[in-house]
């Protein structure tokens, strides 16, 4: 069995995000699509796995599978903890990445700052000290997790911040959710989130691309593939897309999300504004236009939260 000290996970709506030695960071959609019964797969690139008796693919194999793909986040994204695949998916992707039977001694566990009280204990209950075996190309693989630290999720970048000014905002635009955190003198002293980010731009743009491209197969993943890519193969051919209609949906939705920041937050007052999150990178230029001196793009923004998570787990041990 291997043994690994310290894992950290971001859990996200759109991505999930972890790391077992604090370097090399895996980074695959929060998805899944199940087999139909009997349905065989072929591909030796595609690890199937029994979930609840289900025979599923996971993450970014599941997106290029050519099965309908699904998510845990409901109508509301507070629905996934209520959901067992959240619970049963994160067996799934370490034993995936291990590929044998492996046990966790810390793992550090991120949710959004407006879940932190609701669901921080829930969660951890979830996976601490528990024990599952799945099974992976028919592959017997046991998983165990000692102990368990649910962190709010900006709290890993702020771990990653060389100077720490007396007063900062954090703000971590992701898939689904926004946090804002408020630190004064290192510490933090106000939460606030959104259930917004950058998949209600892919939901805008997707409009575009279906009435553009009426016969192409789409979901927020597929969008997102194709508009940071500028163009989509089309009946045989590249076609490049509308930058202007792109930008424009880009500048919309973060200014709107900007609006509802500076109505929540102590923004004005904040010494230093660092964005963080996978969203936030996809937003740099509307950040750039900004011209704040305050503002800072975080480095390796949609990794920073479980990198810090990692430094977290190192004083665990």
């Amino acid at each position: 069995m291997k043994q690994i000290k310290i894992a950290a996970i971001d859990y996200g709506n759109g991505y999930f995000k972890r790391t077992y030695n604090g370097v090399d960071v895996l980074v695959d959609p929060s998805i899944y699509a199940q087999l139909p019964d009997n349905q065989f797969i072929l591909d030796e690139t595609q690890s199937v796995i029994t979930v609840n008796k289900w025979s599923v693919i996971i993450g970014e194999q599941a997106l290029n599978s050519g099965f309908p793909i699904t998510t845990l986040v409901g109508t509301t994204d507070e629905e996934k903890y209520a959901n067992p695949l959240y619970n049963e998916l994160l067996f799934a992707f370490i034993a995936k990445d291990i590929g044998k039977d492996v046990c966790i001694e810390h793992l550090v566990l991120g949710v959004p700052v407006h879940h932190y009280a609701n669901y921080a204990e829930p969660v951890k209950k979830l996976f601490h000290n528990k024990h599952k075996t799945i099974w992976i190309d028919n592959k017997e693989i046991k998983v165990s997790i000692k102990s368990v630290k649910v962190v709010p999720q900006p709290m890993g970048t702020f771990e990653l911040l060389d100077a720490k000014a007396s007063r900062l905002l954090i703000i971590d635009i992701g898939y689904g959710t926004t946090d804002v955190t408020e630190f004064m003198n290192q510490a933090p002293f106000q939460f606030y989130g959104e259930n917004t980010g950058i998949r209600h731009v892919y939901l805008t743009l997707q409009t575009y691309l279906s009435e553009t491209f009426p016969s192409l197969t789409l979901d927020p993943y597929k969008t997102a593939q194709y508009i940071q890519a500028g163009s989509l193969a089309y009946n045989g051919k590249t076609e490049k897309l509308d930058k202007t209609k792109i930008n424009r949906a880009m500048d919309y939705h973060f200014n709107q999300l900007m609006e509802l920041i500076k109505q929540k937050s102590g923004i004005a007052e904040s010494d230093v504004i660092v964005f963080s999150g996978g969203a936030a990178e996809m937003f740099q230029p509307q950040i750039e236009q900004l011209k704040n001196k305050k503002i800072q793009l975080m480095d390796q923004a949609q990794v920073a939260n479980v990198l810090g998570f990692y430094q977290i787990g190192e004083r665990l041990v």
